[in-house]
C-alpha cells in the first residue's frame, strides 16, 4: 500500500471516530501542509495532523499558527498488540490559540 493510501485511511479513521463524538469533519485531501483534518462543534475547534514521524516535521508543525480558540493536534495511531488490547490514538496537543475574551456590549 502506497504512503498515501495508508495515511488517508488514517484520516478516514480520524474522522470517523471524530465524527462520532459530534465534530463536524473537513479533510485536507492530498495536503502537503501542516494539517489534515479540521473538525469543530460548538465548544472548539481542533486542527490536526495525522502521523508526522520525523523531528523535523513535528518541529514544523509547532510552528503552525493556530486561530484564537483553536488547538493544533498531532494524532498517532498505536496498534493493537499483547499489551494493547484495542488500537487507539496517542494525541498531544502541540499548541493552543490565544483565548478569545467574551464581548460584553455595553449599553
Amino acid at each position: 500500500m502506497s504512503r498515501y493510501r495508508s495515511g488517508r485511511r488514517l484520516e478516514w479513521k480520524a474522522r470517523a471516530e471524530l465524527r462520532a463524538q459530534g465534530f463536524c469533519v473537513s479533510r485536507s485531501a492530498g495536503s502537503k501542509g501542516s494539517v489534515d483534518l479540521f473538525a469543530w462543534n460548538a465548544r472548539e475547534m481542533r486542527l490536526i495532523q495525522i502521523g508526522a514521524k520525523t523531528r523535523a516535521e513535528i518541529a514544523a508543525l509547532k510552528r503552525t499558527p493556530v486561530p484564537p480558540g483553536a488547538q493544533l493536534e498531532w494524532w498517532r495511531r498505536i496498534k493493537k498488540s499483547k499489551k494493547i488490547k484495542k488500537a487507539a490514538w496517542q494525541i498531544a496537543v502541540l499548541k493552543k490559540g490565544l483565548t478569545c475574551p467574551t464581548h460584553s456590549p455595553t449599553s
